[in-house]
């Protein structure tokens, strides 16, 4: 689910005909803000609704890293199909990796 979150801000921008392309990197952290807050809004409801069962770990570390690797794993398979299929939408599997490692 939170990948997806990242392709539909995305998409808006990068599929416009009504923003000039030039000006859409400058438009680009609007989609990263609402991101941001997209996924924080479906990680803190996902967390109340399953923390009292054995579906996520109980050490916030634990949790922290599961979440990581496996938004990371996401993020380069998807790197991988924009690099062959879609060149032009690599920017979102690279925000991807950007905000897991950052």
């Amino acid at each position: 689910m939170m990948r997806s979150f990242y392709y539909a801000g995305y998409e808006g921008f990068l599929s416009t005909s009504h923003v000039q392309q030039e000006d859409i990197n400058n438009l680009l952290s609007f989609a990263d803000i609402w991101v941001h807050h997209m996924n924080g809004f479906f990680l803190k409801a996902y967390i109340d609704t399953v923390k009292e069962t054995n579906l996520i770990p109980k050490a916030k570390d634990d949790l922290r890293i599961m979440l990581q690797y496996y938004l990371l794993e996401k993020a380069l398979t998807a790197l991988e199909y924009e690099l062959v299929n879609r060149p032009e939408r690599i920017i979102v599997p690279l925000a991807m990796i950007r905000d897991v490692l950052g």
